[in-house]
């Protein structure tokens, strides 16, 4: 795959590689859940993800707190 012809192809670890040669190494983390199923499409949420969000948020929340403590540190 070749350079992205413009920053809407950019996904997220070129945008982290470009940063890096810009000379900026931001803290990255990431909070994600596994699919259940890679084969079934859809706008909504399954229940069983619709069901995982509060304690995504919840961990979101912690890291954002966390990096927000150590940039005050």
């Amino acid at each position: 795959q070749g350079p992205a012809a413009s920053l809407h192809e950019l996904d997220l670890l070129e945008s982290l590689r470009l940063a890096r040669e810009l000379g900026s190494s931001p803290r990255v983390r990431l909070v994600l859940m596994e699919p259940g199923d890679c084969e079934s499409y859809g706008l909504e949420l399954t229940p069983e993800a619709r069901a995982g969000m509060p304690g995504m948020l919840a961990a979101a929340r912690a890291e954002i707190a966390a990096l927000l403590r150590a940039d005050q540190a």
